[in-house]
């Protein structure tokens, strides 16, 4: 028999012993007021010059915080601290790139911590010419459930890409997805002592053994297409995205007779993930208007692309008269004759029904 039903005999859902965002990645619009930017360019400078120093300490606003030795344009200057890795770039907007620390996150919750960000741009006297906009959530949820056994043939996932850590033959990590969304289950006790050094975490959790979590990271693109742009959008429609993540692109099941593992029941754990979304956001009051979501992003980014091929065509059909280039209308009167020497009615309907089936489960 499989251990995991000897564990949850019921397979009822699971409660979490913790439920919250594990980190947050924001792009802030400022006009930049209040940073010294000759100060950070002078001590860069200096920390090039001294390869031995692997950091300068420097204070800005009501934060201190490490100067670090990299930087890439437009970011040129990296800054962290326990709460915060900025990433700084002069005369560019977003100006910031900021990253949320865990700890804060966990320790503070999500408006603690996001009072802590504002009060440090509110000590430079800066002033956001436009809301924050969300570029990455990492939505976690941990279970107290000592040594589940999992095997990655537990698991239903559309995602394309995969991947099993093993420790002594004994999995340890499981990875579905990746860019957009990232869906991860791993053993969080064997990363903390490994990897990661976040011990703090066991005072939330009441324990230091046994704890295992679920993870979805979910960046740009995905979250604007489930409307998510603000952090106001984020409280307001993170949970509906994260419970169809959980059913759709990717789900732990508890195995069964049926053959078809789509058909096993939800595991426990994943049913306490569904069934917890609610705890990761306070809602707003009033949500806000979604972006253009679903088919309707999908479509504006779509159009905005042909365009640019258009663009590009109309540009090699006009090569021998550079000073006269085919225009858009006639451009539409052409893409017929060129784009059906590629066509086959019967590739185009079984590729269409492909696509159009992934669609529908949010890939």
């Amino acid at each position: 028999m499989h251990s995991e039903i000897a564990i949850f005999p019921n397979r009822s859902a699971l409660t979490p012993c913790a439920v919250g965002i594990d980190s947050l990645y924001l792009s802030r619009f400022a006009d930049g007021l209040g940073i010294d930017w000759e100060r950070l360019r002078y001590e860069k400078e200096r920390l090039h010059a001294n390869t031995a120093a692997t950091h300068a300490e420097l204070a800005l606003g009501s934060e201190t915080f490490a100067l670090r030795r990299g930087g890439q344009r437009p970011y040129s200057f990296v800054l962290c601290n326990k709460a915060f890795t900025l990433r700084l770039g002069e005369r560019i907007n977003p100006c910031c790139h900021a990253q949320i620390s865990s700890q804060l996150l966990w320790t503070c919750g999500l408006d603690g911590a996001l009072e802590r960000f504002n009060a440090f741009w509110d000590s430079l006297k800066s002033r956001a010419t436009r809301p924050d906009i969300v570029s990455r959530v990492d939505a976690a949820f941990d279970f107290a459930v000592g040594e589940p056994r999992l095997r990655v043939e537990d698991f239903v996932s559309q995602a394309d890409k995969d991947a099993t850590w093993r420790e002594n033959q004994t999995p340890q990590s499981f990875q579905f997805g990746r860019s957009d969304v990232v869906c991860r289950v791993y053993d969080k006790v064997a990363e903390i002592k490994e990897q990661s050094e976040k011990f703090w975490l066991y005072d939330i959790w009441g324990t230091d053994q046994g704890v295992w979590r679920g993870e979805f990271q979910i960046r740009g693109g995905r979250l604007k297409e489930a409307g998510i742009g603000t952090l106001d959008q984020m409280r307001a429609y993170l949970p509906g995205l994260v419970q169809h993540l959980a059913r759709h692109h990717t789900s732990l099941r508890a195995p069964s007779k049926d053959s078809n593992r789509s058909r096993w029941p939800l595991h426990p754990m994943w049913r306490g993930i569904i069934e917890s979304t609610d705890q990761l956001v306070r809602a707003p009051d009033y949500p806000p208007p979604p972006l253009l979501s679903g088919s309707e992003y999908r479509l504006a980014q779509q159009s905005r692309s042909i365009y640019g091929h258009c663009k590009a065509i109309a540009a090699t059909l006009s090569e021998d008269c550079p000073d006269d280039p085919v225009t858009f209308e006639e451009l539409l009167g052409r893409m017929g004759y060129l784009l059906n020497r590629y066509h086959s009615p019967e590739l185009w309907r079984a590729d269409v029904c492909a696509k159009a089936r992934k669609r529908a489960l949010g890939l």
